[in-house]
């Protein structure tokens, strides 16, 4: 059993350290044109983020978004593994976000997110997950900016994202719940702005 899979299961810190080791360790030994290599450096940023969960330690979420950031380089254009990379990618931007309010970063995780929705396959399971945070993000941005526009496709990606779960799935119930009332309270402050957008990105 991995390091990081024992950690998963038990949440002792030092299978966490472990796992970041032996990660360094595996891309170290990785030849940079591997096709390994963009999964160990995601690996490895994943490690690097739940270690900084734990600590707090903004030098870990530096390095994760590095690491996450190369994973994304390295990916070949059309590997189904690209969709979940950008989306991971932003979701670790929006931490450095959350933490400095750098709006820099709200505006690359943006970025990111739309890349993850652009790069999935149509019936993607992972697209309620990347429209919810695509949806959030610009939610946010609009707290900043107060650009309509924002505001309308963070309504249009919480319908989209409800949209897209399949009715049998075991996630309609929560994410759908959740989307929903995104909807009701972007929509309300939409409505009284301005007209909704034609195009989401």
């Amino acid at each position: 059993m991995s390091f990081s899979i024992r950690y998963a299961r038990a949440g002792k810190y030092d299978d966490l350290q472990q796992a970041i080791q032996c990660s360094e360790q595996a891309i170290q030994k990785t030849p940079e044109d591997s096709r390994y290599r963009p999964s160990r450096l995601s690996h490895f940023a994943n490690s690097l983020i739940h270690r900084y969960e734990r600590t707090g330690k903004l030098e870990d979420l530096e390095e994760a978004i590095e690491a996450y950031d190369l994973a994304v380089q390295k990916t070949p254009q059309g590997s189904p593994d690209l969709p979940m990379r950008f989306n991971n990618l932003g979701n670790a931007t929006v931490s450095r976000y959350d933490r400095k309010g750098t709006l820099d970063d709200l505006h690359l995780a943006i970025t990111y997110y739309e890349q993850a929705i652009q790069k999935a396959t149509p019936n993607s399971p992972d697209l309620p997950m990347y429209f919810t945070n695509l949806g959030n993000s610009l939610s946010d941005r609009y707290r900043h900016t107060h650009q309509v526009d924002d505001l309308g496709r963070a309504v249009v990606a919480s319908y989209l994202a409800v949209k897209k779960i399949p009715k049998n799935s075991p996630d309609f119930g929560v994410i759908g719940l959740m989307s929903f009332m995104n909807i009701q309270t972007r929509e309300k402050i939409y409505n009284e702005l301005s007209n909704f957008p034609k195009k989401l990105c």
